[in-house]
């Protein structure tokens, strides 16, 4: 099984996006653009993905986050390949319900786009977790994006419980400073090992070892270079290209 790559890119303005795509579109890994919908950028999810989409065809497999409380219609204009559908403000599982899909489409929807969702290993116990991911595929979930692992023994204590009937794109996101360790500790209960690293080279080994345990495991990763420099992190992540 050839392992799936997505990039995570913040959709700022249209003009970063389409450069920050440009050079994604430069290595060969890379086959999904996943675009969050973030509440301070004017540029929202679809349309950044409608941007890309225009300029680049069919390089990519397209991932626009769709806030399930926001009421977005996945109708035939909707521009992704995959609807990662996230929670928003609400502590609640996924449920289809939440989206509004225009009646006389959901036929077309259904057959074009696959809706995924997003597990949080940090967000309670693993086994309120894994009963989120099954209500999650009971309602359509097609697969997930994890939020990102600091560890390959966390990892590998979740690929032995996910299920393997459904697609999981591993996340990995590169802690570089203090302050960014901050954020994963006190917002969002990451316990970081006790030999973590924020030097960048360690941080660019760990994705490496992501990328050749999920290779192994018939997995996919989900690249979240948040605070780096895409260039710099993707130029040394796929240093062998």
């Amino acid at each position: 099984m050839v392992t799936s790559i997505s990039v995570e890119l913040v959709p700022r303005s249209r003009e970063s996006v389409l450069a920050d795509a440009a050079l994604a579109a430069t290595y060969s890994a890379v086959t999904h653009i996943n675009i969050p919908d973030i509440a301070r950028f004017s540029l929202r999810s679809v349309d950044a993905i409608r941007s890309i989409r225009e300029r680049f065809g069919d390089r990519f497999v397209y991932v626009p986050h769709v806030r399930a409380i926001a009421g977005t219609k996945l109708g035939t204009d909707f521009p992704g390949d995959i609807a990662l559908i996230v929670q928003g403000d609400m502590p609640v599982q996924f449920d289809p319900s939440k989206i509004s899909y225009a009646a006389d489409h959901i036929a077309s929807v259904s057959d074009r786009i696959r809706v995924m969702a997003g597990i949080d290993p940090y967000r309670s116990s693993p086994k309120h977790e894994l009963a989120l991911v099954e209500a999650k595929i009971a309602a359509g979930a097609r697969g997930f994006f994890t939020q990102p692992f600091f560890s390959l023994a966390q990892l590998r204590y979740w690929d032995t419980i996910l299920p393997n009937t459904v697609d999981i794109f591993y996340g990995v996101s590169p802690v570089t400073t203090e302050a960014s360790l901050l954020y994963w500790r006190d917002k969002n209960h990451v316990v970081f090992p006790r030999n973590f690293s924020w030097a960048p080279s360690r941080q660019v080994a760990f994705a490496q070892r992501v990328i050749r345990f999920a290779q192994a495991h018939g997995r996919s990763v989900y690249l979240m270079p948040i605070r780096i420099p895409l260039a710099l992190y993707l130029s040394k992540v796929f240093a062998r290209e």
